[in-house]
């Protein structure tokens, strides 16, 4: 059994998943009644990792051209311009999505980081707290090419948009299985008027 922890603006939900299927645990609150109803219920003898799925309106994404590198001398490169863009959080992430095919083909690099950590930081204090193994932090975005694997036509240019549970539009686009741009909007309501006006 895995355990993941869906974190979103103002909610985690607790998730227990298994090989074909997942079921929520429970929703809890971002606040002092809700992080005290979690650390209950993740407490106990159950030593199973914990994974945290990310799913914040404060991750931002950047596109930049870098030399094209190998090994640890583009780990160097990409780890550096990481820090520059994103300085104030360690939730750094980044990836070669392309080359250029002209001049000096350069490398397509993706970063993203979560630019507030307030959210995450008392997550992984209380899984410190209960002696929880982390597994990971992941971000819902960057995996969203792994779901669109199974449609029929998954090539090409691709919009994911999915509605949140905490209110909010998730727009993701994906080009040749490569996420390369996600953004989530707030919302007020569902009408069709309203969503219609964020995607465009």
């Amino acid at each position: 059994m895995t355990r993941i922890l869906y974190l979103a603006d103002k909610s985690v939900t607790l998730f227990h998943a298994g090989r074909r299927s997942a079921g929520a645990a429970g929703r809890f609150t971002l606040d002092e009644t809700g992080y005290q109803q979690l650390r209950e219920t993740l407490a106990g003898p159950d030593a199973h990792p914990v994974s945290l799925l990310v799913d914040l309106i404060e991750e931002e994404f950047r596109e930049e051209l870098l030399p094209h590198a190998y090994g640890r001398d583009r780990a160097k490169i990409l780890e550096r311009r990481a820090g520059k863009l994103f300085r104030t959080t360690p939730f750094r992430y980044s990836r070669v999505v392309g080359r250029l095919k002209e001049g000096r083909r350069d490398s397509r690099v993706l970063f993203s980081a979560l630019t507030n950590s307030d959210h995450v930081e008392p997550l992984l204090d209380l899984l410190n707290d209960l002696r929880i193994p982390l597994a990971g932090i992941y971000s819902l975005p960057l995996i969203t090419h792994r779901v669109i694997k199974y449609l029929p036509e998954n090539n090409g240019n691709i919009l994911v948009i999915t509605e949140q549970p905490d209110g909010g539009l998730r727009e993701t686009f994906i080009r040749d299985n490569q996420v390369l741009f996600s953004r989530l909007a707030p919302i007020s309501d569902s009408s069709p008027e309203d969503y219609c006006r964020i995607i465009r």
